[in-house]
Parts: structure tokens; C-alpha cells; sequence
């Protein structure tokens, strides 16, 4: 499955989920839109505290969730897009996000929605296609833990520089590049926590 991932990938066409647009910073959401959890259950919000992630960064994209890297992080950036948060510079939907979404065959808006309507990180997961347990994601999080600069695909390396920076090795890790942009964005305090409280 992931061989024919990988050449989207390369080919740029998994960076956009192809069952939807990305969520960009400049999104909101407000559920009106969206099928959130595909009908089950109450279409309410759910106890998920907003994120202000102009504060502090989301969760570290190595940081995994039913052994997925990247979907602690993806949670974390929905939640700041839910009412009162505030997503600053991360968006959900491209990149290494929208290969995860595509594994679930959902938009980012579908997506955020099952974070509005969750009462926590289990929540978002057994909501998620497949449900808990029910889905091995070893071979996704192993391509993830893969990708380079070199792997990001043309259309996208102008906006990817202007971010992360021109002069990058082509063989360094994107969650390597991930972190080191956390960093630089939340320079971490003197008890070491860039995280707000």
C-alpha cells in the first residue's frame, strides 16, 4: 500500500488529501460543515480544550498515538482550531498530515470535527476509521520516520524553504525539521518546558 504512497508522495499529489482541501491557519472551524465523526454519535462539542498554539508548540510529531507518529501533533493543531483556540502558523491537511489523513480516507475537516466532538486523545481514536487496535499503523509511521527535504515534492519546496530555510541536507528527516522549527518558534524556558502552563 505504502510503495504506491510513495510515489504520490514524490509526485506531490498526497501532500493535499485528495478527499479534500487542507485546513489552512486562516480556517475556522465551527462544525457547520462538517460530517465530523461520518454521522455516530452527538454532533456537539466534545470536552477538548482549545489550544492556543501561538504560545506554545503542539505535541512532537515523533510522539505517537496507537503507535501513528504525527497524530498526537494533528490533534493538538484541531483542537487550536476549535472555538477560542488559535492555531498561529501550523495547518493540518498537507505534508506529513495530509499522508495521515489520507490512511484514514478523511478530509482535514473531517478530521477536526471528530477532535470537536472528543473528549480525549482515546476519543479521537476510536472514532478514527478502523478504531483502536483494529488498524497496524507500523508501516505508516515507518514511512513517515523516513521522509527527507529531498522527498518534498516541487510544487511545495518554495513555501517549505521559505519556512524551514533554503540550505537544508536533503538527507535530514522532516520530523527532525518539525522539531527544530518547534524550537526556534518556543525557545525553551530556563526548567526546560517550552510548553505554556
Amino acid at each position: 500500500m505504502y510503495s504506491k504512497v510513495i510515489l504520490r508522495f514524490y509526485n506531490g499529489c498526497v501532500i493535499v488529501p485528495t478527499t479534500g482541501a487542507s485546513v489552512k491557519n486562516s480556517d475556522a472551524f465551527d462544525g457547520s460543515n462538517s460530517t465530523g465523526n461520518r454521522g455516530r454519535g452527538n454532533p456537539s462539542f466534545g470536552n477538548m480544550t482549545p489550544l492556543d498554539l501561538t504560545k506554545s508548540p503542539p505535541r512532537s510529531p515523533s510522539e505517537e498515538l496507537a503507535g501513528l507518529i504525527m497524530l498526537p501533533r494533528m490533534i493538538d493543531i484541531a483542537r487550536a482550531k476549535l472555538p477560542g483556540g488559535a492555531v498561529g502558523e501550523y495547518q493540518i491537511g498537507r505534508g506529513m498530515s495530509g499522508v495521515v489523513l489520507k490512511h484514514f480516507r478523511l478530509t482535514a475537516d473531517e478530521f477536526i470535527g471528530i477532535v470537536a466532538r472528543a473528549n480525549d486523545d482515546d476519543e479521537v481514536l476510536a472514532t478514527l476509521p478502523g478504531g483502536p487496535g483494529q488498524t497496524d499503523h507500523s508501516k505508516l509511521s515507518s514511512f513517515l520516520k523516513g521522509l527527507t527535504v529531498a522527498d518534498v515534492p516541487d510544487p511545495f519546496k518554495g513555501e517549505f524553504q521559505s519556512f524551514y530555510g533554503k540550505n537544508l541536507p536533503a538527507d535530514r528527516l522532516l520530523l527532525d525539521v518539525l522539531e527544530e522549527g518547534d524550537a526556534r518558534s518556543f525557545p525553551r524556558k530556563p526548567d526546560g518546558d517550552s510548553r505554556s502552563s
